[in-house]
């Protein structure tokens, strides 16, 4: 007999689960937690424009931003999938940029007001970051051959 327990917003907060993995994903390194909240300085103080433009390379070409696209961006805070209700923990961790998979409208308008540059990057494509890393990890603890199969939404 085998078994499987499969804890997903485990994962999201845990060393090495997804919200680490998206911030690396970005080539940002992790610096601090809040919770689910993973943040990191980003190199070279970039624009906010030219994040989104790695953002769309790296997850989603269809990436939503909303702020000003000249502002300079020091320190990035990251939560995945439907983390838009952590603005408030990324504002606590000093980032002026808050990348998540989905935001809602008034949180969207709450954390502008607190001066965060958003991206909006789509949940699957925030979350599909661990897959890789995830499958090496169990490969190399089990001694199997993981591999895991991204969910892909039907159009």
């Amino acid at each position: 007999r085998s078994g499987l327990i499969a804890a997903h917003t485990n994962l999201d907060k845990a060393r090495g689960g997804v919200n680490e993995c998206l911030l690396r994903s970005l080539g940002v390194e992790p610096s601090g937690q809040d919770g689910f909240v993973f943040a990191g300085e980003l190199e070279g103080e970039p624009s906010a424009g030219a994040f989104l433009e790695l953002v769309r390379e790296r997850l989603n070409e269809q990436a939503w931003f909303f702020g000003d696209r000249e502002a300079k961006l020091r320190r990035l805070a990251v939560c995945s999938g439907g983390g838009g209700d952590f603005f408030q923990e990324a504002h606590r961790l000093g980032a002026q940029a808050f990348l998540t998979g989905e935001m809602a409208h008034h949180n969207l308008l709450r954390a502008r007001a607190l001066g965060l540059q958003l991206f909006v990057a789509g949940h699957a494509q925030t979350e599909n970051v661990v897959l890789s890393p995830l499958a090496k990890r169990l490969s190399r603890k089990l001694g199997i051959c993981a591999e895991i199969y991204p969910y892909v939404a039907i159009q």
